[in-house]
């Protein structure tokens, strides 16, 4: 659903054979939005969904920013997307997790990755669709070595 720089297949070890994006300057084969997507409902096995989650309520030099990933001025924002306020993080979530669930077959497969660099794991998970069911959570360091952890939970529909 947010292909990025594609570093949730390696980290899962699952190739996805649709990569949506909404920014032009991922290598994603889809432009879209996580919030709106193009597909029939129950269509896909699976669902890989690492979401923007940085909170730029800083960046105030160049004017608010538009929370779509990968489209801002800084480049925390450029390299992940970020949202001005916590409300609009949560309904991103927990309208991408909709999606998700939306477009996925019956027992289908929905694997969120979150970082507990700006919000916890615990409103993280509550703020997706109540619908899933929590089969597994994996939870390892940031690869990126800011101490900060990275939660890959897999739910089934």
């Amino acid at each position: 659903m947010t292909y990025g720089f594609g570093g949730m297949q390696f980290e899962v070890k699952i190739w996805a054979d649709v990569n949506l994006d909404m920014s032009r300057f991922r290598r994603a084969n889809l432009r879209g939005s996580f919030q709106l997507l193009p597909f029939r409902d129950g269509s896909l096995e699976t669902v890989l969904f690492d979401p923007p989650h940085v909170l730029d309520q800083r960046n105030t030099l160049l004017g608010s920013v538009n929370p779509v990933g990968g489209l801002g001025p800084v480049l925390a924002t450029w390299k992940y997307g970020c949202y001005r306020t916590v409300d609009q993080l949560r309904k991103a979530l927990y309208v991408g997790s909709r999606e998700a669930y939306r477009v996925l077959v019956r027992n289908g497969t929905f694997i969120f990755k979150w970082s507990d660099a700006e919000k916890s794991f615990n409103w993280a998970a509550a703020s997706i669709d109540p619908r899933f069911k929590t089969e597994r959570i994996h939870i390892q360091k940031s690869g990126a070595g800011t101490g900060h952890r990275c939660f890959y939970m897999w739910y089934r529909k």
